[in-house]
């Protein structure tokens, strides 16, 4: 049913498609919660692309790595924050609440430098609210 490429399995795809309670469920089984594809794209990665909240709350419980860099650098918030969108402040918060570290490289700068950049007021107080230096 689902294709066999870059080593994803069917909820990495699902991810990508579709808020259910049953893939939540689903999820709720994995045996690997910081599971990646070949690219280093992990759930974690694909639920903050889609915005998925419930999804990202169940991996980060579970235990999936809020900095676990795919193979171009970039950790999984900047799947969500990368583009505008109405949840991404409570994905930032929930991250840094599961130990998202604000010092970590995302290409060329720090995680915090490239939240900043972004100009966004709000985002920028929640990252003052975390940041310890």
């Amino acid at each position: 049913m689902y294709p066999n490429m870059y080593g994803r399995d069917e909820i990495f795809f699902r991810l990508g498609v579709e808020q259910s309670d049953d893939l939540l469920q689903k999820i709720k089984t994995v045996e690997n919660p910081n599971f990646q594809d070949d690219n280093g794209i992990s759930y974690l990665h694909r639920a903050c692309q889609s915005h998925y909240l419930e999804a990202i709350e169940l991996l980060l419980n579970l235990g999936a790595d809020p900095n676990m860099n795919d193979k171009r650098g970039f950790s999984p918030i900047l799947s969500a924050i990368g583009r505008i969108h109405e949840n991404n402040n409570t994905i930032l918060e929930m991250m840094l609440q599961h130990g998202l570290n604000l010092d970590k490289m995302e290409g060329n700068m720090t995680l915090k430098a490239k939240v900043e950049s972004f100009g966004d007021d709000e985002m920028n107080k929640i990252v003052k609210k975390y940041y310890h230096k």
